[in-house]
């Protein structure tokens, strides 16, 4: 009987096995950046305040996807993580994250889509804040929007 069963299960297993190649292959890349910047104003505060320091910056993150006749799915992440010389100053933030996800697919020729976007990053809270261009690591005038 033991035979018979695992027979029976037989056609089951050359169909997957035959389908298996029909489907796109998730493609997982990880990443990852360092870098050292040194500022004379690390926290961008006035002149009185101003704190001149090292920060290392190091840069996880991983971009996923996954694209087929019907399907198209694409994820990027980045954690930013931030460590200063002498202490963090007021106005610096330890860690940010970014992540940008899509999804398109056709779930009924014709008939049914799904479209799909997320998202996480830093963002100006005024436009008269001080100037944070090339600047991630401060949190004066910035905040994270999902």
């Amino acid at each position: 009987m033991v035979k018979r069963c695992s027979l029976a299960l037989l056609p089951l297993a050359a169909g997957l096995a035959a389908a298996f190649p029909a489907h796109a292959a998730w493609d997982f890349t990880p990443m990852a950046t360092a870098r050292a910047t040194y500022s004379d104003n690390v926290a961008l505060r006035t002149e009185e305040f101003a704190e001149s320091g090292a920060v290392l910056q190091l840069t996880p993150g991983f971009q996923l996807s996954n694209r087929s006749q019907r399907f198209d799915f694409r994820l990027n992440y980045a954690l930013n993580l931030f460590q200063y010389s002498g202490g963090r100053p007021n106005g610096a933030q330890r860690h940010s994250q970014d992540l940008n996800g899509t999804l398109n697919s056709r779930l009924v020729e014709d008939l049914l889509y799904l479209d799909a976007t997320a998202a996480i990053r830093q963002q100006a809270v005024s436009a008269f804040g001080p100037l944070q261009s090339g600047n991630d690591y401060v949190s004066n005038n910035r905040n994270e929007v999902r």
